[in-house]
C-alpha cells in the first residue's frame, strides 16, 4: 500500500481499518433526495478540511483519525470538530469521508 502521509510510512493498521470503513458506510449510504441532506451532514460547508484549502485531503482524514484515536489534538483539526463539542466523533470522519469524496461545495 502507497504512504497515506508526509512522513512516508503507511499509517497503522488501526487507521487503515477506520478509513476502509468511513469509506465502505459512506459509500453504501443512498443518495439523499434531491433538496435533502443526509443524517451524517455536519451543518458546516467543510467539515474536515483542517488547513481551510477548501477540499478534504487524505492528510486531513488522517489527522482526523489521530485526533480520535488520541494520538493527536482536535486543535489540529478544528474543522473536523463539525458540531464544535471539542472532540472529533466518528459521524464526524464519515462526513468529512464524504466531504473528500464528493466536494466542500455548498
Amino acid at each position: 500500500m502507497a504512504s497515506l502521509n508526509d512522513s512516508g510510512r503507511p499509517p497503522s493498521a488501526g487507521v487503515r481499518v477506520l478509513l476502509c470503513a468511513a469509506v465502505l458506510v459512506t459509500s453504501a449510504r443512498p443518495a439523499p433526495a434531491r433538496g435533502g441532506v443526509m443524517a451524517i451532514d455536519q451543518g458546516s460547508a467543510c467539515v474536515g478540511d483542517c488547513n481551510d484549502t477548501g477540499a478534504v485531503t487524505i492528510d486531513d482524514l488522517l489527522t482526523m483519525v489521530n485526533a480520535t484515536l488520541g494520538s493527536a489534538t482536535v486543535s489540529e483539526c478544528l474543522a473536523g470538530d463539525g458540531d464544535q463539542d471539542g472532540a472529533i466523533t466518528v459521524d464526524e470522519i464519515l462526513t468529512a469521508v464524504n466531504r473528500a469524496l464528493n466536494g466542500c461545495g455548498g
